[in-house]
């Protein structure tokens, strides 16, 4: 026959996991998920510029991944290649292109184009 204190503890510890329950159950609608890395950074704006700007430029970098890749010590074409033919092989990259060339560079930070996009 359980004691005094157990039955007391049982009642406390079923009055903490209703006390969850409801707690979750009124939390739970309100709470958003926000899947953007951008929103564990500090809070940052574009300077002057407009709202919606700021708005479409960080969506464009939420849809987005980049992966620089280096030889390491000795210049080896073979490493960029094998994770060029990896990144291609997941289904889940839409579009994966390799090496960017200066200019490409340049023209990937100024326009909506994608690197890697999933």
């Amino acid at each position: 026959m359980p004691g005094r204190n157990d039955r007391l503890l049982a009642i406390l510890w079923l009055l903490c996991c209703l006390t969850l329950a409801i707690a979750l159950v009124l939390l739970l609608p309100r709470s958003q998920l926000n899947s953007s890395v951008l929103a564990l950074l500090p809070q940052q704006n574009l300077g002057a510029a407009p709202a919606e700007l700021q708005q479409g430029f960080m969506q464009r970098l939420d849809r987005q991944m980049v992966w620089l890749v280096s030889a390491g010590k000795q210049d080896d074409p073979q490493v960029a290649a094998w994770w060029l033919s990896q990144l291609r092989a997941l289904p889940a990259l839409k579009q994966v292109q390799g090496a960017l060339s200066d200019d490409q560079q340049q023209q990937w930070g100024a326009s909506p184009g994608n690197i890697a996009t999933v």
